[in-house]
């Protein structure tokens, strides 16, 4: 085939993603539905050696780029530390040196008192089980008379083991919080910087095709892709909108609000739009598509747009930022192409049979339907696929 009329769809996938995306290729290269006959790509931040074989095996080529430079990225550890994965992490380690610090105060309060009323009565309820361990000591020697000094000792010996432990964990806290902050960022990268990998394929391979689709995994084909890309004839980058505004008080409107905040008022501010991008699904030529991910990449990584981190900006935000500020760079495809399910996608559309679903209002059906957001929890016709073990998928199919 000529490069002038060769295509390319491309998907962002890791090792376990591969094997949710069987009923995606499946669909893709059915000639009832897909009929995709051109080359098919993984990018990936890493693939194991039976993902590997997988796509030797199916035909499917791949590249692989562990995005190393975003370590040198100013705005990585706080991205790493707002993943709730990371939050989650340190709970633990933080509550049990939390614990300790408290038993260590009722200790030396404790010791002040002079008579085992005056002890018994200082340790809180909710202390008198978790630190039982620590006065138990104590309790076998105390009575009703005054406290004998060595009952004090035994304390003050359980109070120098306590403190120990405190700087002993202080110390693990430090090392763990080292370890999550960098576990944590990898998943941060792999979730929410993922698409930064196109650029390699179309930098490396990009050249040899005319039109390339870059995409989820969270998708089902009904139709001939040759529909998608009979309508890329422009040098933009296309897409479809989510089907919700983006009205006051909505997630992203607060996100809008975040950007507004940081640029100040400003006289040439950008119109961030009511819609929203999706870039679940997009395609174009390779060199404008090479162009306008190096544009949102550099907004992305730029240090003055670190305070919208906390703020839940990510990839598909930066996008809806670049189309606000260079508009001619991007182009909707014709309705009805696409239905992206989340934010309200989900509402347009319905499942007439498994695996078949139609517009709601035109009874026609999508091209490209996206599950977004997890909309394929929704469905018993797919939901089982999305959900297969990596292990037992591989140990399957190779």
């Amino acid at each position: 085939m000529d490069i002038m009329t060769k295509y390319a769809l491309v998907f962002n996938a890791n090792s376990p993603q591969i094997a949710q995306a069987y009923l995606f290729l499946e669909s893709l290269r059915d000639k009832k539905r897909g009929s995709f006959q051109g080359d098919i790509w993984i990018v990936s931040s890493g693939l194991n050696e039976l993902a590997k074989k997988y796509a030797e095996k199916y035909r499917i080529g791949f590249v692989e780029d562990s995005m190393e430079y975003l370590w040198d990225w100013p705005g990585w550890k706080i991205a790493a530390e707002n993943m709730i994965s990371y939050k989650d992490k340190m709970k633990e380690s933080e509550e049990s040196l939390q614990k300790s610090i408290n038993m260590y105060e009722e200790i030396q309060k404790a010791l002040k008192k002079k008579t085992f009323t005056q002890v018994e009565g200082h340790i809180s309820a909710d202390m008198k089980s978790a630190t039982k361990f620590i006065f138990k000591k104590v309790y076998a020697y105390l009575n009703k008379g005054t406290a004998p000094k060595r009952n004090q000792n035994t304390m003050l010996m359980e109070a120098d083991k306590i403190k120990s432990q405190i700087k002993q964990k202080t110390k693990n806290i430090a090392t763990l919080r080292k370890q999550v902050v960098q576990e944590s960022f990898i998943e941060y990268r792999n979730k929410r910087q993922s698409k930064f990998i196109f650029l390699k394929f179309l930098k490396d391979y990009g050249g040899n095709y005319s039109k390339v689709i870059l995409c989820d995994i969270d998708i089902l084909i009904q139709n001939s892709v040759k529909h998608v890309f009979d309508q890329i004839t422009e040098d933009k980058l296309y897409y479809w909108r989510e089907e919700r505004k983006i009205h006051p008080g909505t997630s992203l409107w607060k996100k809008n609000l975040a950007y507004k905040n940081l640029i100040g008022n400003t006289p040439n501010g950008v119109d961030l739009g009511i819609d929203e991008i999706n870039i679940g699904f997009i395609a174009g030529k390779p060199r404008i598509l090479e162009h306008v991910l190096t544009m949102q990449k550099d907004l992305y990584l730029n240090e003055s747009h670190i305070e919208l981190i906390p703020h839940f900006w990510h990839e598909q935000d930066y996008y809806r930022l670049l189309k606000g500020m260079k508009p001619q760079l991007f182009q909707q495809f014709v309705e009805g192409t696409i239905i992206h399910l989340c934010n309200g996608g989900n509402q347009l559309i319905r499942e007439v049979k498994p695996l078949e679903f139609r517009f709601i209002e035109t009874n026609k059906k999508p091209t490209v339907v996206h599950f977004a957001g997890g909309a394929w929890q929704s469905y018993n016709s797919l939901n089982k696929s999305y959900k297969v073990d990596p292990d037992d998928f591989y140990k399957y199919y190779l």
